[in-house]
């Protein structure tokens, strides 16, 4: 059962951007991601809920997608992403 999940994974590089993600979507996503197991159960990682439209350009703009492909702009112009969520770590 596993690995026929596994092999229909798909890595997702162009989005719908009339897709609308809320922040209330983000935050389930993250307290559910909480329950995870960590390290002595440390929880060391923060969450950043990007919605806005400007700061997801932003945040598009310090990432790379499938660096491997040369000669490619993912994700193609006018499909990014309308929502992140950024992990960080102290």
């Amino acid at each position: 059962m596993l690995k026929d999940l596994l092999k229909q994974s798909r890595s997702y590089r162009s989005f719908d951007p009339n897709a609308k993600i809320t922040e209330e979507q983000l935050l389930e996503w993250v307290d559910h991601a909480r329950y995870c197991p960590s390290s002595i159960n440390l929880q060391m990682l923060k969450f950043r809920l990007v919605t806005d439209a400007s700061e997801c350009k932003a945040v598009l703009s310090d990432t790379r997608w499938a660096g491997k492909i040369k000669d490619t702009v993912l994700p193609p112009q006018g499909h990014a992403p309308v929502a992140y969520i950024v992990i960080c770590s102290d």
